[in-house]
């Protein structure tokens, strides 16, 4: 069909499935038609194996746009390790959150098991269709014709500049903006940008809600491209949402190389899990620096438990496949004890992983928003060359300190807990849940307070959300339309 405004309209969601390349253009036709944006689902397939891409394509998208939008809650058997037969999930002091139907869909689906030849041309594949039938009912099929905007040919020199030896190495206390002045043209290999988020998360020295954010985000991107050698590369972090954004703006003009999924086992919000995040692999020319990193990714039917993979090294099991462009065995800091004091810390494999993909020994990467530093820490271990830039100075000097592998008490490593004899985070959740199964509801934090003895300023010592609390509640059946919040 033309899509058109007229004929979507009769619709509450528009469901478009497509490669990642185009899916930007569709998510900018239907934001101008009045939907809101809601979901990216990644679909992944088994890449063809005689594939000769250094990053091989391995996904297909679904983008979810509505206007009134509800899902019905489908959930997906456990899987279990092909080895030790445990959950792939490591669920560790958590198993009581297990529900016994299994897990809630996410925004990856690897549990398809899709090959390459049944993703061909624009028709929806069986399998994937049946899952938004359960998600959504009815769901009509239509094909689209799509007008997409191509990168434009461009008269880019091969030559580079050379960055002084003074310039490299070293972490400066700077906005990116004016520190990307100071760079000479096309003087960088690697770039890679994890930029806060928009959503209001507490940086020292930045306010995380700008009404302008894509075009500030676009002008910085474009100084990036200034400084970025003819074949090098540019890695753009961010969550669905502004990669489209910036992908829709940036690809009549950049080469989109790979939409790289990082699947980084997101926690369960309402019906659908969120769980990954997008990254845009952009360059100036089509011919781009990369390489093949081989069999280097971890299979997803064997799980993290380092007992596990110490008896399948001794087994001499081969665990590892293809690495490909969905990564989904690249984890989340999550304990306390390996995380610094910044909202956002990525973890070194991730950095090491594209690092390696784009450059050589002695390339230079720059990262104009370092954080914490894991992006140069790892740039230095790989014996790159490296600069960064931050505007925060404490984020500055943790980067400095763990250059110098100075990283005693840098770590947060704080828990909490409250001095009451069953009250740790395991057993407040599994009592919050009898009290709703004896409401038949789940309890207000009214309820929650009297039931436990204790006051919300402890509660929320323990927990950073009222959903976090109520968490094991919503596995028992009961109504959660009159749910109470916080």
């Amino acid at each position: 069909m033309e899509l058109n405004n007229e004929k979507i309209q009769k619709y509450d969601n528009i469901l478009v499935y497509d490669s990642p390349k185009y899916l930007p253009f569709w998510y900018e036709k239907l934001s101008n038609f009045g939907f809101s944006f809601k979901y990216h689902i990644v679909i992944h397939f088994e890449p063809e194996e005689n594939t000769e891409l250094s990053l091989p394509v391995s996904h297909v998208g679904v983008l979810i746009f509505s206007k009134n939008f509800k899902i019905n809650k489908v959930r997906i058997p456990h899987a279990y390790c092909s080895f030790c037969g445990e959950t792939l999930k490591d669920w560790g002091g958590k198993k009581h959150l297990m529900h016994p139907e299994g897990t809630l869909i996410s925004d990856v689906w690897k549990h398809l098991n899709l090959s390459a030849h049944e993703i061909i041309g624009n028709r929806v594949p069986d399998k994937v269709y049946h899952f938004f039938e359960l998600m959504f009912g009815r769901v009509d099929r239509e094909v689209a014709s799509r007008e997409i905007q191509q990168s434009e040919d461009k008269e880019i020199t091969d030559t580079f500049n050379f960055l002084p030896d003074e310039a490299k190495n070293k972490v400066m206390l700077i906005d990116l903006i004016e520190g990307l002045k100071e760079l000479p043209d096309n003087s960088i290999d690697m770039i890679f940008i994890d930029p806060p988020y928009n959503l209001g998360k507490p940086y020292a020295n930045y306010h995380d809600e700008r009404g302008d954010y894509i075009d500030w985000t676009i002008k910085w991107i474009n100084d990036c491209f200034r400084v970025l050698k003819p074949q090098g590369s540019l890695f753009y972090l961010n969550i669905p949402k502004w990669a489209h954004e910036v992908a829709y703006r940036l690809i009549p003009r950049f080469y989109l190389q790979r939409w790289i999924v990082w699947d980084n086992q997101g926690e369960p919000r309402g019906k659908l899990i969120p769980a990954h995040y997008s990254i845009l692999w952009l360059s100036k020319t089509a011919a781009v620096k990369s390489h093949y990193l081989g069999n280097e990714q971890r299979d997803y039917n064997f799980c993290l438990r380092e007992k596990c993979r110490k008896q399948r090294k001794l087994n001499g099991v081969n665990d590892r496949v293809k690495i490909r462009d969905v990564r989904w065995d690249i984890h989340r800091i999550k304990h306390a004890s390996k995380r610094l004091e910044h909202p956002n810390q990525l973890p070194e494999k991730l950095l090491d992983f594209l690092i390696r993909l784009s450059t050589d020994k002695n390339d230079i990467v720059l990262d104009p928003m370092v954080g914490t530093g894991t992006t140069v820490v790892v740039a230095k271990n790989l014996s790159r060359a490296y600069l960064g830039f931050e505007i925060d100075p404490k984020c500055v000097d943790i980067s400095q300190k763990r250059l110098k592998g100075d990283c005693l008490n840098l770590f947060s490593g704080q828990t909490h807990t409250i001095k009451k004899a069953f009250m740790n985070k395991k057993d407040i959740q599994i009592k919050v849940g009898e009290l709703a199964k004896q409401l038949g509801r789940l309890p207000d934090i009214n309820e929650v307070e009297n039931y436990l003895g204790i006051n919300q300023s402890e509660l929320f010592t323990i927990f950073n959300s009222w959903s976090k609390v109520l968490k094991y509640a919503k596995l028992m059946e009961v109504d959660e339309s009159v749910e109470s919040r916080r």
